[in-house]
């Protein structure tokens, strides 16, 4: 990540830019992996880098619910801010993969819901992101998705 600048969501000239992500192969964007430990469930979510420098924010509020309700909340994103807009710089095309630490499940859960909450409306650009829930999400197939986000070394043709 870039030098620590004091953050303003409304000037992205302070947000912190990631120049080394986490590479894969093409992938559906939103793809997601799953892996457990007694400490933490750890979700990889895969997105299509569309432009040289793309903004990503992963924000409080980001859960797993189980089938019978209970709630697993985000602790952290490796290597990036939380509750920060930030820049990833790369190449259009790039597939790059964020990994998100949760609250350990408990080895009784099949099935998940994954929830990101709205995104705040920010002034670069005027933009701002309806949220995303994704049900019944199996962790058999989160964890056979696994094999999606091994690390693929950017290849450049001359």
């Amino acid at each position: 990540m870039s030098e620590n600048k004091p953050y303003d969501r409304q000037n992205w000239n302070t947000w912190k830019v990631l120049t080394d992500a986490h590479l894969v192969k093409p992938l559906q964007d939103g793809a997601l992996a799953l892996w457990r430990t007694p400490e933490a469930t750890y979700v990889a979510v895969g997105y299509e880098q569309n432009w040289t420098t793309e903004y990503f924010d992963f924000r409080q509020g980001t859960k797993l619910v189980d089938e019978t309700g209970n709630q697993y909340k985000l602790r952290e994103v490796q290597g990036v801010p939380k509750d920060e807009l930030f820049f990833v710089k790369g190449n259009s095309g790039d597939y790059v993969a964020f990994f998100l630490v949760f609250d350990p499940l408990p080895l009784s859960v099949s099935t998940i819901t994954f929830i990101e909450p709205d995104g705040e409306p920010f002034g670069a650009w005027g933009a701002n992101w309806s949220g995303n829930v994704i049900s019944n999400l199996s962790i058999q197939q989160l964890r056979e998705n696994q094999r999606l986000f091994e690390y693929h070394p950017r290849v450049v043709v001359n």
